[in-house]
């Protein structure tokens, strides 16, 4: 989405990132922007920057009531940032811990769990729009004095993830923005080099033009992301013990080209953040109308190059599964109904048989969504109106295991390309980049599973093999 004549709600708006937000908001073109606090006094300054585009609103998000009423005054809202938090001291093991830690998920994580459940409606009425949610690198990296406000933030990380999961068949966008070193209240005293407020939400509202999902605005949450013990891609599953010496030096060669390739992504990513700035720049003096075309353009490009590195990342250092037990029926259900709204599937439909209902399977229910969202959306684009991607659920050999085929009766895939669909940078879209379906391919092998493409002249059947709960052990 554009933040230019874009509706901001901003909490927490009255300091700091909050502010900074409210000022970013305004200087990039917002048409209205709707700040919130507890203390409406705190928020005066605020309004002079731009009388007339920000609206200053009370607002305790620990108060249902108080998110309530809001939602009915800013009917206009495309952007939510969840701003708002609260940070304790002391450890776990005093006097007053479990009080503190009640405070700090009550407003951390609670808090904005309940903003997004109230304007998720709102923002699918408003085409989807996005929602920032500022969380912290102690939500990946406990810090001890700051142990519960690091458990709040890593409980918000996590919803953080299902939400951009689940609000994605809405078209809604879900950031999570990781800052460590930022000139804060919370930073006087350490002996840190510190990004500006500013930085932050510069960073925050170009991730959201570009499709970007996770941004770590500072030097310091780089460096902890890029050496965070995530698996990469070019790591194996089995042990190190059952490793021959020429496996183990092959292992330890690809988990390198994993970092390096991830080291890359940053280091391109920061000239071209100062590229986007500066066009952003010349986009508002400049008013021929061929400036603009080219001003416009180079500005699509450089978030298409942005949103190519997200995605190669993302396969580059994936995340570690989040396992529990899903039945298969259930969760296609609740998918497909979901799918039927995509502007894919207009004047499309899908039939749905599941010849094994009460079958179980244990993995990532976000992974998975992520899996079957990129395969049904490929499906439906390959067809034409009126016609029809069929789903098919059965058992699967070996025995254990369970087969999802999503089939279309689309233009087959070239024999010569066929083998080589599901490796990067290998699409048969004229703009595509592979990386969906090299990333759901990786997802499904990373749940012990496998993902089968067969392409005939009547149709093309994609197949997800996974095992049945009892059997499986992904990861």
């Amino acid at each position: 989405m554009q933040v230019q004549n874009s509706v901001a709600l901003v909490t927490g708006a009255n300091r700091s990132i909050g502010k900074a937000f409210v000022e970013v908001l305004i200087e990039a073109g917002a048409r209205r922007v709707y700040a919130t606090a507890r203390n409406m006094d705190s928020l005066r300054n605020i309004v002079t920057i731009a009388p007339d585009r920000i609206v200053a609103i009370a607002l305790d998000v620990t108060q249902p009531h108080q998110i309530a009423a809001i939602v009915r005054q800013t009917p206009d809202v495309n952007l939510l940032i969840n701003n708002a938090g609260v940070a304790g001291t002391g450890g776990l093991f005093t006097s007053d811990s479990l009080d503190t830690a009640e405070w700090e998920m009550q407003t951390n994580y609670f808090g904005t769990l309940r903003m997004m459940q109230a304007f998720a409606p709102l923002l699918k009425q408003n085409q989807g729009g996005a929602i920032v949610n500022v969380l912290s690198i102690v939500s990946v990296v406990n810090i001890p004095v700051f142990a519960s406000y690091s458990a709040s933030k890593a409980a918000l990380n996590s919803i953080t993830q299902a939400a951009r999961a689940e609000l994605a068949i809405q078209g809604t966008q879900v950031v999570g923005v990781f800052p460590v070193t930022v000139d804060t209240d919370m930073s006087v005293g350490t002996p840190l080099d510190k990004v500006a407020p500013s930085r932050v939400a510069q960073l925050a509202l170009q991730a959201v033009e570009s499709g970007v999902e996770d941004v770590y605005p500072d030097p310091v949450a780089e460096q902890v992301f890029l050496f965070w013990d995530y698996p990469t891609m070019f790591e194996q599953n089995p042990p190190r013990e059952n490793l021959s010496q020429e496996e183990l030096i092959e292992r330890e060669r690809l988990a390198a080209i994993g970092e390096l390739t991830a080291m890359i992504v940053h280091e391109v990513r920061n000239p071209l953040t100062t590229i986007e700035l500066g066009l952003r720049h010349a986009k508002k003096v400049l008013h021929t109308d061929a400036d603009l075309q080219r001003i416009t353009l180079a500005l699509s490009e450089s978030q298409r190059l942005n949103q190519l590195l997200s995605e190669i990342l993302g396969y580059a250092k994936p995340k570690p599964l989040n396992c529990s037990i899903i039945n298969v029926n259930e969760f296609l259900q609740t998918m497909l109904a979901q799918i039927q709204d995509l502007p894919e599937a207009i004047d499309r439909s899908i039939y749905y048989v599941n010849e094994v209902p009460t079958i179980e399977i244990m993995a990532d229910v976000n992974k998975l969504k992520q899996v079957f969202l990129n395969l049904f959306r490929n499906a439906l684009e390959a067809i034409a109106t009126q016609e029809t991607v069929s789903c098919l659920v059965n058992n699967s050999v070996p025995a254990n295991s369970i087969c999802i085929s999503i089939r279309n009766a689309g233009k087959p895939i070239p024999p010569e390309l066929l083998p080589q669909i599901g490796t990067p940078f290998c699409s048969t879209k004229p703009n595509g980049t592979g990386l969906g379906l090299a990333i759901s391919k990786q997802i499904i092998t990373a749940h012990g599973g496998a993902l089968e493409i067969l392409s005939f002249s009547t149709e093309t059947i994609v197949s997800i093999h996974l095992p049945i709960a009892s059997y499986s052990n992904p990861g």
